[in-house]
């Protein structure tokens, strides 16, 4: 897949949308304005943006593309020199992202090969709490999330799942909301999951 193939242009994850909304939204009413946020798969920036403008500091986030490193620097100065938000191989995030409180992923860890997928979570699990927004019946790979946190000693303390569907569904979030994982229209769903460590 290339980087910065059209569909996948830095440029078109600047601006967050309904589905974001839904993500980014749960975060702000759950989550204290003083946790340090990591966001694996940042891209370009629109949900470390959201949460900033909303209040939270504490940001810092990865990315494999540098391009969309670069163009968050370019959009988002302000922010980007309070936070850290760095790209590199899947392999040297463990050593530069050593402490945060909240670890967040949108739409990512489906494209993360199942060799890979277990380390990635492994990593996300030095966060005390994770909350992903992910397809869990589509994309390149599909991975069965409960049982990688369980494995690492993170148990799932809320869960919704919502429609991939056409553009259509998603100008009314309310509307989306109904669909539940048994009574989907759509052979797709979108899983709205939050992590929290056993204590």
């Amino acid at each position: 897949m290339k980087l910065d193939s059209d569909s996948h242009s830095p440029k078109i994850y600047l601006e967050y949308g309904p589905k974001e909304k839904i993500f980014l939204d749960y975060i702000i009413k759950n989550v204290s304005r003083e946790k340090i946020i990591f966001e694996f798969g940042c891209n370009a920036g629109r949900c470390m943006r959201y949460l900033f403008d909303n209040g939270y500091k504490n940001l810092c986030g990865f990315d494999i593309n540098e391009n969309s490193i670069r163009l968050l620097f370019e959009c988002n100065l302000e922010m980007a020199w309070k936070g850290m938000f760095i790209s590199g191989e899947l392999s040297n995030i463990k050593n530069i992202f050593k402490r945060f409180d909240v670890a967040i992923s949108k739409g990512v860890l489906f494209n993360i090969p199942p060799d890979e997928i277990k380390s990635v979570i492994k990593h996300l699990c030095k966060a005390d709490t994770v909350i992903i927004f992910e397809g869990v019946d589509y994309g390149n790979f599909i991975h069965n999330y409960h049982n990688l946190f369980k494995n690492l000693g993170l148990t799932c303390i809320h869960e919704e799942y919502f429609p991939s569907g056409t553009k259509d569904i998603w100008k009314d979030t309310e509307v989306a909301k109904t669909f539940s994982r048994k009574d989907a229209v759509y052979d797709k769903n979108k899983l709205l999951g939050v992590f929290k460590r056993n204590y």
